[in-house]
């Protein structure tokens, strides 16, 4: 944001040319890299809410640096989404899994997430659409093409990060053609985030585009970890497993009633049997006949 605040003073506003930008830029992916690592360790609805504490200290920054005004409102935001973060980290599933090349592939072509991918491209289409044509620069349509982008930033980074945690642990995933994939992916998602993320800079306060880029992350990391990763046990009331061996005994479970699930046998009052009753079942030896 300085840095734009700058080029502004110059006729050449290509901030491309800029090296204060590419202290930041060189700043953001160091930061992301560290995020890149974390959701290799943890699911993703507990990483991105965690990234609360980014809006606390850009709000400081924005008022000391670049003299922008703070407010009662932005205090009161603040408080809201660090409340939220904590929440959301509090209640959040803690399962974890390392999945493999063929796992994640398995995982793409689930019909849940196909029509989350399917909504995210009309949405995103349609907001790009609207920002071409009237180039009005609306902040949030330009956050919410960068949250979308996001989304599969964040399936792809934490899909890497568990194949190269399985390859540095002795079972390479350099054969499996979607590790290539998420990277190109991957790549491309966080290239198209810092274009949309800069324009919006551009146009607004940092203490406007932090606290709301924040939301739309978030939102959009809750929704990849549920859709792709099932991080949720519950959505829909349907019972998301991973693809663990615990998986085959809750597949088995579903065709058990529930109505017949942990019921109890009704207790029989005990009778003495009748003699032969008793040497029908056993209970007293049959005398041979002489």
């Amino acid at each position: 944001k300085y840095a734009h605040n700058r080029l502004k003073n110059f006729e050449d506003q290509n901030y491309l040319k800029s090296k204060i930008w590419w202290v930041g830029m060189i700043l953001l992916v160091s930061g992301e890299f560290g995020n890149f690592i974390a959701y290799g360790f943890a699911p993703a609805t507990i990483v991105a809410p965690l990234g609360a504490t980014t809006i606390v200290a850009n709000i400081v920054i924005a008022h000391v640096f670049l003299k922008e005004v703070l407010r009662v409102r932005d205090l009161f935001g603040i408080v809201l989404v660090v409340v939220g973060a904590f929440l959301i980290v509090n209640f959040a599933g803690r399962k974890n899994p390392i999945l493999n090349g063929t796992q994640l592939g398995y995982l793409l072509l689930k019909a849940p997430f196909l029509i989350y991918l399917s909504v995210e491209i009309v949405l995103f289409l349609s907001f790009f659409f609207m920002e071409w044509k009237y180039k009005k620069h609306n902040v949030f349509a330009l956050l919410i093409m960068a949250s979308l982008l996001a989304s599969l930033t964040i399936i792809t980074a934490k899909g890497v990060s568990s194949m190269m945690a399985l390859t540095l642990s002795g079972h390479s995933q350099f054969n499996q053609p979607i590790l290539y994939i998420f990277v190109i992916i991957l790549g491309s998602t966080a290239a198209l985030q810092i274009k949309f993320i800069n324009l919006a800079l551009a146009y607004n306060d940092v203490s406007v585009v932090v606290p709301v880029n924040y939301v739309f992350f978030s939102l959009s990391a809750i929704m990849a970890g549920v859709m792709y990763y099932n991080e949720f046990e519950y959505v829909g009331g349907e019972v998301l497993t991973y693809c663990q061996p615990e998986a085959e005994t809750e597949e088995a479970d579903k065709f058990i009633p529930k109505s017949e699930v942990h019921k109890p046998h009704p207790v029989q009052p005990y009778t003495k049997p009748s003699s032969s009753a008793a040497i029908t079942q056993g209970i007293v030896a049959a005398k041979e006949p002489k």
